[in-house]
């Protein structure tokens, strides 16, 4: 056998040996966050939890038993765990409740965003959380640029980041002014959910109505159609041409022709 064989079955052996031990060494780590992943996966699908449940989930499975993995797909379950959290403590009356369970999501979005520093999603809701903390600072407006950088622009990411957006310019905070409108050209432009744009421009009209109706005059008389409709089913005032007058034949008599208005 030549040496160059000898060696190309050497380094096969030694890739396959590496690979192998990285699928196991995953496998081990996925079982020991099963109970995590499992958790974050019902609160993600909208399960109902509450702080009692949290509680003795703790107590079951310590945090610590994780420190040192670096898988975002366990950390991404810690942070939306540390949310549900967050979102019960806010529900209650314990401002020192609220305080840890603050402090708990900036902790877990950190260690996230250490092990996997390109995601933009992790960005923003350290963002999200830091600027409730303490106000816009530096450190929050790098963390929004790291999102706008790194966060894709698709609908799943739109749905929590235009309305932040929005709430903030609404409240007059003028660095959100421009990203928030150009979100929601995004979510116009996709097309795809006329009902979520229309109840966007009914919540935040200054901001968006305008662009809006601009936006309406270019679509074509389908699309058009589709946002007038889903205007209506909620009350909203687009220049729709109005829904001609219902015949209600059964209260009408033959020939008298009234219509319902």
């Amino acid at each position: 056998m030549s040496g160059s064989v000898l060696l190309g079955k050497m380094i096969a052996l030694w890739v396959a040996g590496a690979v192998a031990w990285q699928a196991s060494d995953m496998l081990v780590k996925t079982l020991r966050a099963t109970p995590e992943l499992d958790l974050a996966a019902r609160i993600e699908g909208g399960a109902a939890i509450d702080q009692a449940y949290l509680d003795r989930f703790d107590a079951t499975y310590p945090e610590a038993r994780l420190d040192g993995i670096c898988d975002a797909r366990i950390r991404r379950a810690r942070v939306s765990i540390a949310l549900a959290r967050l979102d019960l403590a806010v529900t209650g009356d314990d401002l020192e409740r609220v305080d840890a369970a603050r402090a708990a999501v900036l902790d877990q979005t950190r260690r996230l965003i250490a092990c996997v520093p390109t995601d933009g999603n992790a960005w923003l809701r350290l963002a999200m959380v830091e600027i409730a903390d303490g106000g816009l600072t530096p450190a929050v407006s790098a963390s929004f640029a790291h999102a706008d950088r790194l966060a894709p622009f698709e609908g799943w990411v739109l749905r929590g980041r235009l309305p932040f957006y929005a709430d903030l310019a609404a409240r007059g905070v003028e660095a959100f002014r421009e990203p928030a409108r150009r979100d929601f050209a995004l979510l116009v432009e996709f097309g795809t959910n006329p009902a979520g744009v229309v109840a966007v421009v009914q919540r935040w009209p200054g901001l968006f109505r305008n662009f809006y109706l601009d936006r309406l005059g270019s679509m074509t008389a389908r699309e058009r159609r589709r946002h007038y409709a889903a205007a209506d089913r909620v009350g909203l005032d687009i220049g729709q041409p109005r829904q001609p007058a219902e015949t209600v034949p059964f209260l009408d008599p033959p020939g008298v022709g009234r219509r319902r208005p």
